[in-house]
């Protein structure tokens, strides 16, 4: 495993990776290795940089050399001058661009790469029981509970040396589900014609 790690060994393991698919939200984002390079295609509405945890300053702009800080004022000017607050979708090439400044989706010359992540992410973006496809899991009604869930963790963790190894007193009952699937999901716009 280490020379995975560490970069000796190129062997890739698995193609694609669905990361945080949230359907409350029509959030989530899909890196895949096609092409010889990392793509990541995100469903997200707004812009963001990545942040320097030490100083709290934004550490992307397309002007900035990796790793350089910019100003919050930088950051959002460069949000409100690249689009990314407009739209929700969202394709950076993380092989050349790993800060993920340049939005690439639509671009002509990335359409078949294009479509290669639309396909894999809506093989996840489908409630399980509809799964018409082997490759995805699907996703399931959110997990989010009764509204005192965060207090009994705290407990439980209290009365064990304030470390939790696995917490479930019982199965969630269907009626204690905040954001169930029948109400909140939605198939994504480029999933209706895939």
């Amino acid at each position: 495993m280490w020379p995975l790690i560490t970069g000796s060994d190129t062997t890739v393991l698995r193609d694609n990776v669905p990361m945080g698919l949230d359907y409350k939200s029509t959030e989530g984002a899909l890196v895949l290795y096609t092409h010889g390079s990392y793509y990541k295609l995100m469903l997200y509405k707004s812009c963001d940089g990545w942040w320097a945890p030490w100083d709290g300053n934004a550490t992307v702009s397309p002007d900035a050399k990796l790793g350089e800080t910019v100003s919050d004022d930088e950051l959002d000017g460069w949000c409100d001058s690249s689009g990314d607050k407009e739209t929700s979708y969202k394709m950076y090439n993380l092989s050349e661009d790993p800060s993920e400044t340049t939005n690439i989706y639509d671009e002509s010359e990335y359409a078949t790469i294009q479509g290669l992540l639309q396909k894999h992410m809506c093989a996840y973006w489908q409630p399980k029981e509809d799964m018409s496809t082997l490759e995805g899991t699907g996703m399931v009604d959110s997990a989010f509970t009764r509204a005192n869930a965060f207090n009994d963790f705290f407990e439980a963790a209290y009365h064990n040396d304030r470390y939790v190894t696995y917490w479930k007193e019982r199965e969630n009952a269907y009626n204690e589900l905040r954001y169930p699937m029948s109400e909140y999901f939605e198939v994504l716009d480029f999933c209706k014609v895939l």
